[in-house]
């Protein structure tokens, strides 16, 4: 049993024990024991519903020092789960920094969309260095949970790249989910590393003119290069026009 039900089932445990004590010891009624049971545990100090007998006051003490010892070692576990929680975000936050930092030569991916998504699969696979960039949390979440080296921040912020090791990149690709985000992007990174090989994707032929001004070495559109791959497999070529 994890720590965190064992403490949630303390916590419910308790005021049911001492309704059921007070119900049996007092004769009191459900409602009215199960007050006396809250108030005994969180010690607020109002009134009893009724004086208590000996045997009563005997539980209360018990049921007093046994309730507030449950309630300290709750507080110090949650206290310790949550603090180890933040330590090893913390400790593991510190390790990839100190990775990236180290990098040269590698790949910047900025946009962990499904395009991103898939080419950090791709490079993985290559064994490539590279780093993703992207300013979704669960995003990054997935993308850490893969074992990629990940910065979170907007990839279109400077400090955010630096982050990155955009001065010591080889190259990055500008896959964030508009145009214009992907321009401010590769103009950002080229004042930043005039070097760097900027690898764009566009989902207009203004946008590409543009982006290639902007610093792109290269810049795909989806949407031109599935629709030419469609034609291919739609329009037999002439070798498969003579076999036929």
């Amino acid at each position: 049993m994890s720590p965190n039900l064992r403490i949630i089932l303390l916590l419910l445990l308790l005021p049911l024990i001492g309704t059921g004590a007070f119900i049996y010891l007092e004769e009191m009624e459900p409602l009215d024991a199960l007050y006396m049971a809250v108030i005994t545990l969180t010690t607020v100090g109002f009134h009893e519903v009724e004086p208590l007998g000996p045997s009563g006051k005997v539980f209360v003490i018990v049921y007093l020092v046994i309730g507030l010892g449950v309630f300290y070692y709750s507080v110090s576990t949650i206290g310790e789960f949550v603090v180890r929680g933040e330590l090893r975000r913390t400790l593991g936050r510190n390790r990839m920094d100190s990775t990236i930092r180290a990098l040269e030569g590698h790949q910047i991916i900025c946009g962990y969309g499904r395009m991103g998504a898939n080419l950090a699969e791709h490079l993985a696979a290559e064994d490539q260095r590279y780093v993703v960039v992207d300013n979704d949390a669960d995003a990054l979440e997935h993308a850490a949970e893969r074992g990629f080296l990940a910065v979170e921040g907007d990839a279109t912020d400077d400090d955010v790249l630096r982050a990155a090791g955009v001065m010591r990149a080889g190259s990055l690709v500008a896959v964030l989910s508009s145009d214009s985000e992907n321009l401010h992007l590769v103009l950002s990174a080229r004042l930043l590393n005039p070097k760097l090989r900027i690898l764009a994707r566009a989902t207009s032929d203004k946008s590409m003119a543009k982006l290639s001004q902007a610093g792109a070495d290269e810049v795909i559109n989806l949407y031109r290069l599935g629709a030419t791959r469609m034609a291919e497999l739609l329009v037999p070529s002439e070798g498969h026009d003579e076999k036929r």
